[in-house]
C-alpha cells in the first residue's frame, strides 16, 4: 500500500549500515516510523530532506514488516531558528516532550498544529519571549496533564484570590486548601496561564508583560514541566 504525507521530523537513529528510521509526526497527529534505505549514507540526496524538525512531504510504502520512506521533500527548514542555538533547544524540548508522550493508537491533530506554531514562532526574528514556555504549557493542556488554573485542585471552588502552587506534588489548590510547602501564585498570573493554554500564537504575541511578570510565568511553567516530564526535561537544564 502506498500513501502520501506532510509532517515534521521529530527523530532519526540508525538502522543498518546504511539505512535509517525516521520519526514522522503528520499532519493528521499520526506518528510514522519510517525506513529510508540508504540514507545514512554521505552521498544520500535524501539526507538534506531529513533533517531534525523539517516539514516535509512524502510517500511511503507499507509494508508487512516496516514502513518505507520512497520519497521525500523538504517543504520548510526553518532556517532562521536553525542558526540561534537557543532556539534550537527549545524546539527540542518540545519534540523531545512529544515524541515520548505520543500514544501510536490515538492520532492527535492538536500535537501536529502546536508543534508547527511553535516552530513558525521561533522562526521569526522576534518571537514572543515565552514562546517556548507558552508552548509547553499548551502541549501539557493538550496533554491532558495541565492544573486548572480556575478551580481549586481539592475543594473544586473557584479560584477567586491569589493560589497555592505545591512544586512537590504538582498541584494548585485555594488558600484554605494549601498544603505544605505551598508558594502562593497571584491571580493575575492565574489569568494568565488560563490564557496562555489556549491562546494562538497571534493573540498572545499582543500580550506584553514587564521583566517581573515573564520570569515568574518562565520560572512556574519550566519547574512545572521538570515535575511533570523529568525523564523529557533535560534540556530544560541549560537556560
Amino acid at each position: 500500500m502506498i500513501s502520501n504525507f506532510t509532517g515534521i521530523v521529530l527523530q532519526k537513529r540508525p538502522f543498518t549500515e546504511k539505512d535509517l528510521i525516521v520519526v514522522v509526526l503528520t499532519e493528521e497527529g499520526e506518528r510514522l516510523e519510517l525506513v529510508v534505505k540508504g540514507a545514512a549514507g554521505p552521498t544520500s540526496k535524501r539526507r538534506a530532506h531529513l533533517e531534525l524538525m523539517n516539514r516535509v512531504q512524502g510517500t511511503v510504502h507499507q509494508s508487512r514488516n516496516h514502513n518505507y520512506l520512497q520519497s521525500v521533500e523538504c517543504v520548510s527548514s526553518f532556517s532562521y531558528l536553525k542558526n540561534h542555538l537557543d532556539r534550537v533547544f527549545h524546539a527540542q524540548v518540545l519534540l523531545e516532550i512529544m515524541r515520548k508522550n505520543m500514544a501510536d493508537e490515538n492520532p492527535e491533530p492538536e500535537l501536529y498544529a502546536l508543534l508547527h506554531e511553535t516552530l513558525l514562532a521561533l522562526n521569526e526574528k522576534r518571537p514572543h519571549p515565552l514562546t517556548m514556555e507558552i508552548s509547553l504549557l499548551k502541549l501539557a493542556h493538550t496533554l491532558g496533564v495541565l492544573p486548572s488554573f480556575k478551580h481549586c485542585g481539592k475543594c473544586l471552588r473557584s479560584l477567586e484570590e491569589n493560589g497555592m502552587w505545591n512544586a512537590q506534588l504538582g498541584t494548585l489548590n485555594c488558600l484554605n486548601c494549601q498544603e505544605t510547602d505551598a508558594e502562593k501564585l497571584a491571580l493575575k498570573y492565574l489569568k494568565a496561564l488560563e490564557f496562555f493554554k489556549q491562546a494562538h500564537e497571534a493573540d498572545y504575541r499582543r500580550v506584553h508583560l514587564v521583566d517581573d511578570e515573564e520570569n515568574v510565568l518562565r520560572s512556574f511553567i519550566r519547574r512545572y514541566f521538570q515535575h511533570q516530564f523529568q525523564d523529557s526535561t533535560k534540556l530544560l537544564e541549560w537556560a
